[in-house]
């Protein structure tokens, strides 16, 4: 799920970076496309800086600041979910050890990560009550 979630977020950037890039090309404020993205100015200015080859794409400004809210929008929700599901595998992983059903080498087998991950993430960990 994690992979899954980081796929997307990594497709959902790309696709908000082209956005933006093409919106400084085509001459919308600066200010307005970060506004509408979500990200400091400084950011703007580098992603319109970092695309060659753009040309005017004739949409209306209006349109193309409709479409990068809603990619930043769903970015948000795509980051939300991520990070739901990385705490919920933290607080498995922390069960699991604390109950000892798998060791360190074991749960970082099963969960793809490396033992000493394990340990740092898990330390400190408040697990559920038994119930």
């Amino acid at each position: 799920m994690i992979s899954l979630r980081s796929s997307r977020l990594r497709a959902l950037f790309s696709e908000l970076n082209e956005r933006v890039a093409q919106a400084v090309c085509d001459g919308v404020k600066v200010s307005t496309i970060a506004q509408a993205a979500g990200v400091p100015v400084t950011a703007v200015r580098g992603i319109g800086l970092g695309r060659d080859g753009l040309y005017p794409s004739g949409l209306p400004a209006a349109d193309q600041l409709r479409t990068i809210a809603g990619i930043a929008d769903e970015v948000s929700a795509v980051e939300a979910a991520r990070a739901a599901v990385e705490r919920h595998r933290v607080q498995v992983l922390a069960d699991a050890r604390k109950q000892r059903l798998l060791d360190d080498y074991q749960l970082a087998s099963a969960s793809g990560l490396k033992h000493d991950e394990i340990r740092k993430m898990t330390r400190g960990v408040n697990t559920r009550p038994e119930g």
